[in-house]
């Protein structure tokens, strides 16, 4: 499983935004350990938090583990998805 982790919940942020001018409402959370609660069922994982550091953290995953393995890949929680973008640029162009 590779998890793209932004440390928020940056695609209801980005919904939001633009829906309510900008506005966030009940969309912070607090960070939360993917890897200490995949490790506590008995599930492997990986955190990469480099991009260089990508290739690697996924063939460890994949190659190191007998069983299911999380890949935590921490990514930018500024970032635009370019799918949510084209949606909701199309919503926003029709207000």
């Amino acid at each position: 499983v590779v998890l793209f982790n932004d440390r928020a919940q940056g695609v209801l942020k980005l919904q939001q935004k633009f829906l309510y001018g900008g506005k966030v409402y009940a969309s912070h959370t607090y960070p939360m350990d993917f890897c200490k609660f995949a490790e506590s069922l008995g599930i492997n994982c990986v955190r990469i938090d480099d991009r260089r550091e990508l290739e690697t953290g996924l063939e460890k995953c994949i190659y190191s583990s007998n069983g299911p393995c999380i890949a935590d890949v921490a990514i930018n929680p500024d970032a635009v998805p370019i799918p949510i973008t084209r949606q909701l640029m199309a919503l926003f162009r029709r207000r």
